[in-house]
């Protein structure tokens, strides 16, 4: 995975990036390795807004993840999203070191955690990761965006102790979410009286 992105970064065209150009390098890893490849800059500092932006694509691939396809399928519209040359190569060469030391610690095993069944599993809970990675709540993007990471380069790489940990991770974004949830409830119930939002698991009285 490491060494395709680092021969795109080394050929990235002179026009701007497009998802399409993302497709063919990727090749047959594009369900994982794009959702590597989206997830990976929520784990650095991004400008507000960009969580949703990269979202959007995520939720896609997931639901096809979920649904089981084999080939990913991307509208023309999408595939013609394009970001600045330059944009693309720093954040390429922020990911690519990061990508290239955590790949010295995975390798293939544990097959049955990236079976078919499995994948699909995986698929739902991207999704349910992609939404809590869009919630307006500072720092609360950070859970799901390693949970993603994880759960992505365990796809790529087969491995099935990757996944695991990816498992735990969402987890805790699901935790992290709800206390969000009932952090903000009781914020609006005690700037509104009577204005009470019920979320599970939690008593705000």
């Amino acid at each position: 995975m490491t060494d395709l992105l680092a021969e795109f970064r080394h050929s990235l065209p002179e026009r701007r990036v497009t998802l399409g150009d993302f497709v063919v390098v990727l090749r047959d890893r594009a369900f994982g390795g794009f959702m590597l490849i989206l997830s990976l800059p929520n784990i650095l500092p991004l400008p507000w807004g960009a969580a949703t932006i990269l979202g959007v694509p995520m939720v896609l691939i997931a639901s096809q993840m979920m649904l089981g396809r084999r080939t990913l399928w991307l509208p023309g519209w999408l595939l013609r999203l394009s970001a600045d040359r330059a944009l693309v190569a720093q954040v390429l060469d922020r990911m690519i070191p990061r990508l290239r030391r955590t790949e010295r610690w995975v390798r293939p095993r544990g097959a049955i955690l990236s079976s078919g069944p499995v994948e699909r599993l995986i698929g739902a809970l991207c999704i349910f990761l992609c939404f809590v990675l869009i919630l307006p709540v500072p720092l609360l993007g950070w859970f799901p965006a390693f949970a993603l990471v994880a759960l992505s380069l365990g796809l790529v790489e087969r491995d099935g102790a990757v996944l695991v940990a990816g498992f735990g991770l969402c987890a805790l974004s699901a935790v992290a979410a709800l206390v969000a949830l009932a952090g903000i409830a009781a914020a609006g119930d005690a700037l509104i009286p009577g204005v009470a939002i019920d979320v599970p698991f939690f008593d705000l009285d």
